[in-house]
């Protein structure tokens, strides 16, 4: 990105409204080809569109020196491309107090060092199915295609490499807990901007699933949690519909304004 010094005393009041129709027009042909005044702006408006009851509040002190100079690293030659997403988030991230992201993206960008906190699933559970790697393979690789055997390689029986590669990668421990998330999910008939978490592990040989439905402003919530002993793909399914059918009990599509049949 190219940072422009010269602009950079009208982008706030640009921001603002504040400019006069001249300066507005000058300032609006300028963004067209200037990807680093551009960026700036686009992160104001993502922060000041997230809080909008807080139009009145002034810009925090250092927005602007810390867009900018993100902006200016962005600029800095360098020998490897910067990925694509860092150009949309690093403006916005230089001016937030906190960044929530995925522990296992950060291990594998190898900026572990970075993490200052943890949020363990007792404190904020994940999105359903949050994390979990799904591979596909045609049925033909499959002498017997039912996902429910598909952990069995003497009941699937495999006939082609692709086949047998697919059952010796499953974790079965992982299956366990995303299938019972999903069909919490898949009960309470939300998709993936509902409200809603879940986190479901093996513990001390039961599968342990817990469920959050909130409210759309976060301000209100229920939780619950269950367990089965059944640890096969259709007793986890059926943990997760039987948990999903307490939180409706509980009110859950009231809560969150699901349209639940």
């Amino acid at each position: 990105m190219t940072y422009c010094k010269e602009f950079s005393a009208l982008l706030d009041p640009y921001i603002d409204g504040e400019l006069s129709p001249e300066e507005t027009a000058r300032v609006r042909e300028h963004l067209h080809t200037c990807d680093g005044c551009r960026a700036y702006v686009q992160a104001a408006l993502a922060i000041r569109d997230a809080f909008p009851e807080a139009e009145d509040t002034p810009v925090p002190d250092g927005f602007a020196a810390g867009v900018m100079a993100a902006i200016r690293a962005d600029a800095a030659p360098r020998k490897r491309r910067r990925p694509r997403w860092a150009k949309t988030l690093l403006p916005l991230a230089a001016c937030c107090a906190v960044v929530v992201l995925a522990v296992s993206g950060l291990k594998r960008l190898g900026k572990e060092h970075l993490i200052t906190e943890s949020l363990d699933p007792s404190r904020m559970l994940p999105a359903p199915g949050q994390g979990a790697l799904a591979l596909e393979v045609r049925e033909s690789e499959f002498g017997n295609p039912d996902p429910a055997v598909l952990d069995d390689a003497e009941l699937a029986r495999p006939t082609r490499s692709l086949g047998r590669a697919l059952i010796a990668a499953n974790h079965y421990e992982t299956r366990l807990a995303v299938s019972a998330e999903r069909a919490l999910l898949r009960r309470l008939e939300a998709g993936c901007a509902a409200p809603i978490g879940a986190f479901a592990e093996i513990v001390e040989g039961d599968l342990v699933l817990s469920a959050m439905v909130a409210s759309p402003d976060g301000t209100d919530l229920l939780r619950h949690t269950s367990t089965t002993s059944e640890l096969v793909v259709p007793g986890a399914e059926r943990l997760g519909v039987r948990v999903a059918e307490d939180l409706l009990q509980m009110g859950a599509a009231a809560l969150a304004g699901l349209d639940v049949k």
